[in-house]
């Protein structure tokens, strides 16, 4: 099941500024980029978009703290956190103050041994030897550890992004979330920018831009207002004249000479600064980011590199642990998934959970077992408050925090099952069965004619891209064409997507296995980009999701009609039961279909297809195939061959034949002609007389589908009872494909059809459809 989402925040209906592509320009204002100066703003983003520092509340106090602290040659501690974002805000200020002459050091804490924040341990070490402590991306919901290094003799400056509790410390607090500061959305090492450039200027300031635009992506605040300005400008500088230690990093990651983009930051330096807080030291980040000695550099640069691929190899191994603990999950009877191994890495867990959450689409909690005690990290999805339901389930934790999408939890290993049901008792009661429908977010729905290489290539002014300014995605819909799998073993596909007017090449990756399924019309959201093959470059569409449109079970079917009966056909004949299901009553079955999960509706008929697909708006539909979704989201398959791979609580039979899978039957009644039409013992002498016509005209077939539709034709019949002819004729032996695919037909054949079994069967399957029906 799929819903598709247009994210756009308004739409109008002015014309574009004076060369701008008119796609661009519905995008720019869907984005609330709706006027020329927001559009030029937007598109050229610069330093001078980055407020004035000392309009935010408590910088003048923070910096006179800090200078004063230089000028008295005071002993300063920079207190950061262990992830990208601290480490950076951290090398921010940490450098600003050695600039100013200041003395000082920097501490950042273990995430396996301290965890998040101040703690006490830290607060009285290092108040033996420093008389002022700032705090970077942490310290806002630290009131009590500030009074305590406040009573051991330092001064506190807190600088932070993270949202403030209503007790904010007793002490200088640079937050862009307190008080009326223009833009609240930046990162700690945003905050540290802004304190660097308070302490100095902007000139000066922009030595550490760099850094500033690695935390800003690496975090996920939006790259909206000064983020997209302060990640513009870091961008510029780590292409010209990247720090010895990010150069380091991209030549141990082999990106050397290659340009940086923010989803290079997101997905490739990004993971690797993270590694050493994860699994090592974040310290080791830090003096990469602040180290001059290529060396020394070098081997910490290929030490993240390594740290990085084990993060990656302990990710897989958590997360297939997870997956086979998921095997036998009842999907529909849950509203989260929990899951529990023995000493899993603390510091990964929370990537194992973020994958769950994003392949299941529900909230998923990964806890590390050691000791006795559960140490767990928790993702959600838009709709579900993870951290209130942790409030709501509180007594089974030992601790817990977070927000709306991602939390922290500790708790005996023994609470976990009967949190697990709490939790989901939580969730059934407070959030609607709608915010488990996976959603696929677009921005335009796009003409394909508009999609040409001139407007591809202005949306690369959108960059900087990523959280709050994603990549743009765009819905079309058309047909399919020149299907072709491609790539290792066939895993991904390469087609032509034709819509009313234009058609665009593309490709979709790890969709090999819907070559021969695509057909009809197609609601698609896709990417765009210009794609060089043999010194040519053309548009080209990668498809992130796509549905059925509204008609295109019913075109679909109206094409493929018989390729997908024959396959339940086959099936079916050799099939020894007959008997029916239980009777379900439609309005038992709509109480079934009421929420989104559980029931899968099988159509044989065209006519109980579209009933189904009426009666049920946005059902997922599947055509000759069975869905494979483990969360069981309410389906309708037609002609289906084989069993379900998926648990359902119940698998009705809308019309007949009855499929063997099923558990129940529609009390109601669809015509089963199709059926009628298998051939009888005259039909099947017409059938093999044209079949020998045409071996002996040297006809030849790629298959038994082939050879039906070549006697459909010749016999002016149905291609369904061609295809059952062909069935009984070659199981007869009164006809056959050799190994060239030519027809043969043998000589002075005679066989009695009532005595065989598939014939039999033929006939049963048809007087039982005339008698049910």
């Amino acid at each position: 099941m799929l819903r598709f989402k247009c994210r756009a925040a308004q739409r109008t209906d002015s014309p574009p500024p004076a060369g701008m592509a008119p796609a661009l320009w519905r995008l720019l204002c869907a984005r609330g980029v709706d006027t020329p100066q927001a559009a030029q703003d937007f598109l050229h983003p610069d330093a001078s978009q980055i407020a004035d520092p000392f309009t935010m509340p408590g910088m003048r106090e923070a910096v006179e703290r800090i200078q004063k602290a230089v000028d008295r040659d005071e002993a300063i501690v920079v207190y950061g956190d262990y992830d990208v974002d601290g480490v950076c805000a951290s090398a921010i200020l940490h450098g600003q103050l050695r600039a100013m002459g200041a003395r000082c050091e920097v501490y950042l804490p273990s995430r396996h041994t301290e965890g998040y924040g101040l703690n006490e341990a830290a607060v009285r070490s290092l108040a033996q030897e420093h008389t002022l402590l700032v705090t970077v991306d942490c310290g806002i919901s630290s009131a009590e550890l500030v009074a305590l290094a406040q009573s051991l003799g330092m001064d506190v400056v807190v600088t932070d992004h993270h949202q403030p509790p209503e007790t904010l410390p007793d002490c200088v607090v640079v937050n862009p979330h307190v008080g009326d500061y223009g833009f609240p959305d930046l990162c700690g090492a945003g905050v540290a920018f802004q304190l660097a450039r308070a302490l100095s200027d902007l000139n000066t300031a922009l030595g550490h831009i760099d850094l500033a635009a690695i935390a800003t992506v690496a975090d996920i605040v939006p790259l909206t207002g000064e983020n997209r300005a302060i990640v513009a400008c870091g961008l510029k500088r780590l292409n010209l004249s990247p720090r010895p230690g990010v150069a380091a990093l991209m030549r141990s990651a082999g990106m050397e000479g290659k340009p940086l983009f923010s989803e290079t930051i997101a997905f490739q330096l990004g993971p690797r600064l993270n590694a050493g807080g994860r699994l090592a030291d974040a310290s080791l980040s830090f003096q990469l980011l602040t180290g001059s000695d290529d060396f020394e550099l070098a081997a910490i640069a290929d030490r993240l590199n390594t740290e990085n691929a084990r993060r990656q190899t302990l990710e897989k191994e958590i997360l297939a642990q997870a997956e086979a603990m998921l095997k036998d999950f009842d999907f529909p009877s849950h509203r989260a998934i929990v899951v529990a191994g023995e000493d899993w890495n603390v510091g990964v867990i929370g990537l194992a959970a973020s994958r769950l959450t994003e392949k299941y689409h529900m909230p998923s909690i990964a806890i590390s077992l050691r000791d006795g005690v559960g140490t767990g990290s928790c993702r959600s999805i838009s709709g579900v408050d993870i951290y209130r339901a942790l409030c709501a389930c509180e007594s089974y934790l030992t601790r817990f925090g977070g927000h709306t999408q991602a939390a922290g939890l500790s708790l005996p290993a023994e609470n976990i099952a009967a949190f697990s049901r709490a939790l989901d008792e939580h969730l059934f009661a407070t959030v609607d069965a709608d915010a488990y429908i996976p959603e696929c977010e677009y921005d335009l729905a796009l003409p394909l004619e508009e999609a040409d290489a001139d407007f591809i290539e202005s949306l690369d002014r959108l960059q900087p891209t990523g959280f709050g300014n994603p990549a743009p995605v765009f819905l079309s819909r058309g047909n399919f064409q020149s299907l072709r799998r491609c790539g290792r073993d066939g895993a991904h596909l390469q087609f032509s997507f034709a819509g009313a007017h234009a058609s665009l090449s593309g490709v979709y990756f790890r969709a090999g296995a819907l070559a021969d399924a695509l057909c009809g019309e197609y609601d698609v959201a896709y990417t765009l980009s210009m794609n060089e093959y043999r010194g040519r470059r053309l548009p080209q569409m990668q498809v992130k999701a796509l549905k059925p449109a509204e008609n295109g079970a019913k075109n679909a079917i109206q094409q493929e009609h018989y390729a997908l009966q024959h396959a339940i056909l086959t099936q079916l004949l050799y099939t020894d039961s007959l008997s029916a299901p239980e009777v379900l009553s439609l309005d038992a079955l709509d109480a079934h279909m009421a929420g989104n999960q559980g029931t899968l509706l099988i159509a044989a008929t065209e006519e109980a297809l579209l009933w189904a697909a009426q009666r049920y708006p946005g059902i997922d539909v599947f055509c000759s195939v069975y869905p494979t979704d483990p969360r069981a989201f309410h389906a309708l398959s037609f002609c289906p061959a084989g069993t379900p791979g998926v648990r359902y609580s119940q698998v009705v039979a809308l019309d007949l034949p009855f499929h063997p899978a099923c558990t129940a039957r529609l009390d109601r009644r669809f015509s089963s002609s199709w059926l009628k039409d298998l051939p009888d013992i005259p039909a099947l002498r017409e059938f093999y007389r044209a079949a020998r016509a045409y071996a002996r005209a040297g006809g030849s077939a790629n298959s038994d589908e082939h050879l039906a539709q070549i006697l459909a034709q010749s016999c002016s019949s149905t291609r369904v009872a061609a295809f059952a002819a062909v069935l009984l004729l070659r199981e007869l032996g009164l006809i056959r494909l050799d190994a060239a695919r030519r027809l043969t037909v043998p000589a002075g054949m005679k066989v009695d059809m009532e005595s065989s079994q598939l014939y039999m069967r033929m006939r049963a399957l048809v007087s039982y459809a005339m008698e049910v029906d």
